[in-house]
């Protein structure tokens, strides 16, 4: 049960991120910040793998289909952290959260695309159109300012 809360736990940990690194990059260059950070994954991982080593396995480089989707998807990963950074440095973080909200109504579009899932009800459309209209209404804002 605990669990459908972690979402937006995970959204309020975002846009707190945002928020700290929007001044953050006002003072620290992107790659410098990006090289600390990466340290301090290593570091976080580190200790999970020590707490529970059994969960560490790497045998999935072994399946051609699984890797190419980890190296893909681990890329993907990447470039969207590098633009949002580029963002946050040279906007301002409403700006950034506001137009990454989008990003559901491209998680369906891409299901559907790539994997053929259809993964549309009424309550998705509906909202999915809401927060696409909030976050074009939002960043037209922005740019007329």
């Amino acid at each position: 049960m605990v669990y459908v809360f972690l979402p937006f736990l995970s959204a309020a940990l975002y846009g707190l991120s945002y928020v700290l690194l929007e001044k953050l990059l006002s003072s620290v260059s992107m790659l410098s910040y990006m090289i600390a950070s990466c340290f301090c994954m290593m570091v976080t991982v580190g200790i999970f793998a020590f707490l529970r080593p059994d969960l560490l396995s790497f045998s999935f480089v072994s399946d051609k289909k699984i890797l190419l989707l980890f190296l893909i998807s681990t890329f993907v990963g990447i470039a969207g952290w590098v633009t949002t950074l580029v963002g946050l440095q040279n906007t301002s973080a409403s700006y950034v959260a506001f137009a990454e909200i989008s990003y559901p109504l491209f998680t369906v579009l891409f299901l559907f695309l790539l994997f053929n899932e259809y993964q549309l009800t009424w309550h998705s459309l509906v909202g999915g159109a809401l927060v696409l209209a909030g976050s074009i209404v939002l960043v037209a804002a922005r740019l007329k300012t």
